[in-house]
Formats: structure tokens, sequence, C-alpha cells
């Protein structure tokens, strides 16, 4: 649902003509009446769950979203409310981080899925998306929880071998993982082997690299060694998942042993891909 918020709101964006778009006020407006009804109703019916204590209501990525497309409403139309809307957003995705230790001890953290269960878990693109939401968010609010937030999510990145099975095919595959101890205490590895999680981070990345914002900058240069090794590894995975396709064109495969793209794997990656996704 938030990815679908993020589409609205850069539509906004566009219509509005930030970013070289084409100012349309017929269309901008359609779109800015659509974006506040739905971001209306995730507020009414997830985030007011949340807050009334059903901890299975709100996941993070798609708040994660939210709060991305609550980036893109602010910059276009510069409505206070927008940013009050985003600091509601952020300190919800906030409540997903959980601290732990990396392998040699030193504090790290990932973001979970969700807070309940089964979903208590750092899948990777939940993980990356929360920090993507982080490195957008902090020009906006200047809140310092999120550089914090942001340098230990960095932290819990990994390579990763790991066994990658597609129905009867199966591999050994050398990924890029998040790294994180679970409720039993055993240390687990959540693989990026699909090329939509690759894609996420990889579009994290590059928003944190493009950041001109002196805090956010301030962490890149601390793990920018890491992070090149971990965006090598990524590259080459989507690399070897591309398929030609009529027209010149290329397709991005759902991952390196997968027959075809999809809806979700196609966008991650043009968009992680793409120079300027004006994700600043």
């Amino acid at each position: 649902y938030g990815a679908e918020l993020g589409a609205f709101a850069r539509c906004v964006r566009g219509l509005s003509g930030d970013g070289g778009g084409l100012s349309d006020p017929r269309l901008l407006d359609e779109a800015r009446s659509l974006y506040d009804r739905y971001l209306g109703v995730y507020a009414e019916n997830l985030l007011g769950a949340h807050r009334g204590g059903d901890s299975g209501a709100v996941f993070s990525r798609p708040l994660a979203f939210v709060a991305h497309s609550l980036v893109d409403m602010l910059a276009a139309t510069g409505e206070a409310r927008y940013r009050e809307l985003l600091r509601e957003a952020m300190d919800v995705l906030l409540t997903f981080q959980r601290a732990q230790s990396d392998v040699a001890g030193e504090p790290s953290a990932v973001f979970l899925m969700g807070q309940g269960g089964g979903s208590a878990v750092p899948f990777m693109d939940c993980h990356s998306a929360a920090l993507l939401a982080l490195v957008r968010a902090m020009p906006v609010l200047e809140d310092d929880r999120f550089a914090a937030a942001l340098d230990l999510g960095l932290g819990a990145y990994c390579l990763a071998t790991l066994r990658f099975e597609l129905g009867r095919l199966r591999s050994k595959q050398d990924t890029v993982g998040v790294d994180f101890v679970d409720s039993a205490g055993k240390r687990r590895v959540m693989g990026g082997e699909w090329n939509f999680c690759a894609a996420l981070t990889l579009r994290a990345f590059k928003a944190l690299r493009r950041s001109r914002h002196p805090a956010i900058r301030a962490v890149e240069e601390k793990h920018r060694g890491r992070l090149d090794l971990l965006a090598a590894v990524m590259h080459d995975q989507i690399r070897r998942s591309l398929r030609p396709r009529e027209g010149g064109a290329l397709e991005v495969r759902t991952s390196v042993l997968s027959g075809e793209g999809n809806s979700e794997t196609q966008p991650w990656a043009a968009l992680a891909l793409a120079e300027d996704a004006l994700d600043d």
C-alpha cells in the first residue's frame, strides 16, 4: 500500500513541475486528491489500528514508503501538514528497529517486517526500505535519531553464501543479506537473492551517497568501503539476471535462477539503476 501512495506522490511532484516534470493543473489536482484520499484510508485503518494496540496492523516496508511519499508531497506543496504526518510515520517506523550486536560485537540494528509472531523478522526489503526512508526524512525533520538508526542499520548488512532453491533448480549463491540474531539467540541471515531485495538496497545506498545533508554524509563516509563492496555484489547479481528482449530491451529476472521478471522486480531495479530517481 505504501508503494502505491509513493507512486501517487511522485505523480504530484512531477506534475507540479519539480524534477523537470510537465506542469498540468488538472491532472495535478486529480493526483493530489487521490493521494490525500488513500493516505486518509491508510491513516484511519492501519495507523489507527496500530495506535489502538494492534501489533499486526502495520508492516515496516509499506510504512517506509508512506514516509517516502510524504517527503515528495512536502517537496511538491510545502504544506506543513505533510511534515507533521511524516513525523508521525517516522516515529512509528522507529518502533520496528531492534538493537543487536554484529559478528564483531559492535552495535548494529535491524528493522523488522512486523512486530508480532512470525513477522518479527528483518527481511532485507523491509530493512532497506526503512533505511531509504531515514535518508529522505532526515533533511526534512532534522531528527538526530535518524542518522543514528541509519548508522546502526548499515552495520547489519553482510556478505553471505546461501543455498538457493527455485523449483527443481538449486544453486550456491554469493549475495548480500541482513545479519541478525533471532529470538532464540541464533545468528541468522536474511538473504537478498531475490532481485527486488537487492534493488531496494541499491536504491537506499544510492540515496545515501547522493545526500547533501552533513549527518547523512558522515554516516556514508564511515561505511563507504563496505558499501562499495556490497553494492558491487548486488550489481553483479542483477547483471547475471538480465534477459534480452525484443527491440533491444532488457528484462531483469526475479533472480539469477528465474526464467522471467515480474511487476515488482522491474520497477525496483529501474529505480535502483537510474542516475536520478528524485530520492533527495
